[in-house]
């Protein structure tokens, strides 16, 4: 039985998306959307590869199977220019959003993965707009800072980054919150290894908040990292296992009362996913000013999320 998938914009990010998908095992309907011109090439380009790949039907800008997909990406918008902060594009992206999203019926058991910037805003506004519930909306959030932050601390600290699961809570941005009470090293608690200093932890956060300016120094912008993240998503949301992550989901009573937030929003905290769905468990034990720095992205994003008051 195949899947059915669209991926919403095909720039930069859409393309890696779409190509790791089209090299996967698995039987999909792969919609591409994007009503641009320019990209007829890119279209035509991809539609020479078919042919090696039997378990895939692609199609181009079909709304009906937009709107009866299982799972939906959404890579469309204008980028944040070089140098400037993710919450730059608040207000295009979201009314990008509204006019996508708004008055569609959609298949009821569809996931909808963000990824446009602000991620955390562009989550909200997706869960305003699509009619769909709040665990079926989920962004990649401060898992691409949690794997930036693992890649960096091990190779700050000579080891195999394989061995490094650390947490980034909060903005997918700069007012992130690193969860170091909650981050491993060997499967052990990494504030009791020798080698993780505060020193070394400090430059690998710095390494980690400016792991888009250096990308951009080269590249159009952050692309198979992210990438990598949306799709670990939606295998996640089909494994029979629970997989613990750090997304951007749309806040429960219970997050929205220990952050101290006026109405819930969307910021990244741990998630469980599997074939079950989305469950938010409670908030764990932060140490250290954790939670002071958690509040304060929370609060900070409040701000960009009043819409979801209206």
């Amino acid at each position: 039985m195949s899947v059915k998938v669209t991926v919403i914009g095909y720039g930069n990010v859409g393309r890696v998306l779409t190509s790791m998908l089209l090299g996967s095992n698995q039987h999909l309907e792969l919609n591409i959307m994007d009503p641009a011109d320019w990209i007829s090439g890119a279209f035509l380009d991809l539609k020479h590869a078919l042919g090696m790949q039997p378990k895939k039907r692609v199609f181009y800008n079909d709304h009906k199977l937009f709107e009866a997909s299982d799972f939906v990406f959404f890579t469309a918008g204008l980028p944040s220019k070089h140098g400037t902060s993710r919450l730059t594009t608040v207000a295009d992206n979201t009314q990008l959003v509204k006019d996508i999203f708004f008055w569609k019926q959609f298949n009821p058991s569809m996931h909808i993965i963000a990824i446009t910037n602000p991620v955390d805003v562009i989550t909200a506004a997706i869960y305003k707009y699509s009619g769909l519930q709040w665990n079926q909306i989920i962004g990649t959030g401060t898992y691409l800072d949690s794997q930036r932050f693992s890649y960096h601390l091990a190779q700050l600290g000579g080891t195999d980054y394989r061995d490094v699961k650390a947490l980034i809570l909060g903005e997918h941005g700069e007012s992130c919150a690193p969860i170091l009470s909650q981050s491993f090293f060997q499967n052990k608690p990494l504030l009791k290894s020798d080698i993780f200093t505060a020193e070394l932890t400090d430059k690998a956060l710095y390494q980690t908040h400016h792991a888009a300016f250096e990308i951009r120094k080269t590249e159009p912008g952050t692309s198979m990292a992210v990438s990598h993240c949306a799709l670990r998503i939606m295998e996640y949301l089909q494994d029979d296992s629970e997989h613990r992550i750090p997304v951007s989901v749309l806040l429960n009573e219970v997050w929205t009362g220990y952050l101290e937030l006026k109405h819930p929003i969307c910021l990244s905290v741990p998630v469980l996913l599997s074939s079950k769905g989305l469950v938010v468990p409670d908030p764990p034990e932060l140490k250290n000013g954790e939670l002071s720095a958690l509040k304060r992205s929370a609060q900070m994003l409040l701000e960009y999320q009043d819409f979801l008051e209206e």
